[in-house]
């Protein structure tokens, strides 16, 4: 059994937790989310962490446009996904419906690598950086949720992953060297791969 916390948890679900704890067994299956109310007390065995946990990244790679018109992947639920995969300040602005920058409704947006690398944390990471650096009306949690719960859910794999929910093995990662007061990215942030 593993033990993280850091200064916020992005659940993925609507949830920022203040300095929560997520407990997994050693393959990285979530059993239980505690959330402290901010008021993180040292524990033994606990790992505490500079940043933000969040679900493991999840790359989309379904298409090899930078951009796909929509593209419907769940017979399903019948959700339509734009696929992300590079900065493109024409077709990123195209997300937005009028100049305060506002998301089109019903856009599902989820991140994507051109290349076969599949599931590159970094390759990923490097990506999300360079579109909040570039185009910094997205906020952070926006973008972690196309990367992670989006990508999952156009994948049809979000009963196991994308969010950081009990019984989900998604992955943890960690961004530190953020911004913490404005919770953003910088330049110099980083990416640590937990479990």
């Amino acid at each position: 059994m593993r033990k993280f916390s850091a200064h916020y948890i992005f659940t993925g679900t609507g949830v920022l937790l203040n300095k929560g704890i997520v407990v997994t067994t050693d393959q990285g299956v979530i059993t239980e989310i505690i959330d402290t109310n901010g008021a993180f007390e040292e524990r033994s065995s606990v790992e505490f962490y500079s940043g933000i946990i969040t679900p493991g990244f999840i790359d989309a790679n379904l298409t090899s446009d930078p951009l796909s018109p929509e593209v419907n992947l769940s017979e399903s639920s019948h959700q339509k996904f734009t696929i992300l995969d590079a900065v493109n300040a024409l077709v990123t602005n195209d997300l937005f419906t009028n100049a305060q920058h506002e998301l089109q409704e019903n856009r599902k947006i989820c991140i994507g690598l051109k290349s076969n690398t599949s599931n590159d944390q970094e390759a990923l990471f490097k990506l999300i950086k360079d579109l909040l650096l570039t185009f910094p009306m997205i906020s952070l949690t926006q973008i972690i949720t196309w990367a992670t719960r989006n990508s999952a859910e156009a994948l049809s794999i979000s009963d196991r992953s994308g969010t950081i929910e009990v019984g989900k093995q998604p992955g943890l990662n960690l961004i530190g060297g953020l911004n913490m007061e404005m919770l953003a990215i910088k330049p110099t942030s980083t990416l640590k791969k937990l479990i």
